[in-house]
C-alpha cells in the first residue's frame, strides 16, 4: 500500500512540474526546438497593448527620474542654506566685544 501511495504522489508531483507555465499570463511562447521549445522566447497574445505598456513603463521611469532630481535639488538647497546660517553665527560670535 505504501508503495503505491508513493507512485502516485511521484507521479502526480511529475505531473505537475511538467505542466508548468514557462511564460506570464497574458504571453505565449514562440521559436524554439523540439517538444519543449527550448530557446523559445515569450511574446504578447496580442501585438497592440505592447506598445501601451512599453509607453507606460516610459513615461513612470521619466516621472521617478524627475523626482528624484527634484529631491536632490531640494536637498543642496537645504544644505545651502544650513551652511549660510552656521556662518553667520560663527560671524555674529566673533564680531561680538567681550565684556
Amino acid at each position: 500500500m505504501k508503495k503505491i501511495t508513493c507512485s502516485i504522489i511521484a507521479l502526480s508531483l511529475s505531473a505537475l512540474s511538467a505542466t508548468a507555465f514557462a511564460c506570464p499570463k497574458g504571453t505565449t511562447i514562440q521559436g524554439g526546438e523540439g517538444p519543449h521549445h527550448k530557446g523559445g522566447k515569450c511574446v504578447l497574445a496580442s501585438g497592440a497593448p505592447a506598445k501601451k505598456a512599453e509607453e507606460k513603463k516610459a513615461d513612470v521611469t521619466k516621472a521617478k527620474t524627475e523626482a528624484v532630481k527634484e529631491k536632490a535639488e531640494k536637498k543642496a538647497e537645504t544644505a545651502k542654506e544650513k551652511a549660510a546660517k552656521v556662518t553667520e553665527v560663527k560671524k555674529d560670535k566673533v564680531e561680538k566685544p567681550k565684556v
